[in-house]
C-alpha cells in the first residue's frame, strides 16, 4: 500500500511531466489549503480567489522544475505566501473578515464565539506580513528557518516579526477583553 507522501510524490513528478490528469488531482487536493492561505493574509475573499487563480498557474508553469516531489506542500505554500504578501503591498488594502468565514482559518479550535470574534477582530489590525508569520508557524507549524527561506527574509526577522505579531495580537485581545466586561 502506498503512503499518502509516496502517493504525494507519484502525482507530482507525473505532473512534473505534464500530465493534466495529476495537475488537476493537485489543484482539487490543495485548493482549500492555497485558498485559506491567501484568505488569512489579505483578507478578502475575491482577492484570494485570484491569488489562488495565480498559485495554480505558476504551479502549471513552474512544477517541472521541482526538485524534490516531496517538497511539494512546502513549495506550494510559499508560492502562495509570497503571491498574497505581494498582492497586499500592491493593493495596500486593509480587509474586515466575517466571523462566518473564519472557520479552518489561523486558531480554528476557538469555539467560544465571542472570544473568536475578538480575535478575527485582532487579527485584523496586523500587517499582512504579520499574519503570514502568524499563519506559516502557529497554523502551518514552520520553523523559523522555514519561514526565513519561504519570505525570504533573515531569521532575526522572522522572529521579532512573530514577536511584535503576538504581542500586539495579545495586546488587542487582552484590551478587547476588558471592554466586553
Amino acid at each position: 500500500m502506498q503512503s499518502e507522501d509516496d502517493s504525494l510524490a507519484s502525482l507530482v513528478r507525473l505532473a512534473k511531466v505534464g500530465d493534466e490528469g495529476a495537475l488537476t488531482k493537485l489543484i482539487l487536493r490543495y485548493h482549500r489549503h492555497v485558498y485559506q492561505t491567501a484568505y488569512a493574509i489579505v483578507r478578502s475573499r475575491l482577492d484570494a480567489e485570484e491569488i489562488t487563480q495565480d498559485t495554480f498557474i505558476r504551479m502549471y508553469r513552474k512544477v517541472s522544475t521541482l526538485e524534490d516531489e516531496h517538497a511539494f506542500h512546502a513549495w506550494l505554500t510559499t508560492t502562495t505566501t509570497r503571491l498574497a504578501i505581494d498582492h497586499a503591498r500592491r493593493n495596500k488594502k486593509h480587509y474586515n473578515l466575517p466571523l462566518d468565514e473564519t472557520k479552518d482559518l489561523l486558531m480554528a479550535n476557538h469555539t467560544d464565539l465571542s472570544s473568536h470574534a475578538m480575535l478575527t477582530e485582532a487579527l485584523d489590525q496586523l500587517t499582512p506580513q504579520h499574519r503570514a508569520i502568524l499563519l506559516l508557524r502557529e497554523r502551518d507549524g514552520y520553523e523559523y528557518m522555514e519561514i526565513a527561506a519561504i519570505l525570504k527574509i533573515p531569521i532575526g526577522t522572522v522572529k521579532s516579526r512573530l514577536a511584535n505579531a503576538k504581542k500586539a495580537l495579545r495586546l488587542r485581545v487582552e484590551r478587547d477583553g476588558d471592554t466586553n466586561e
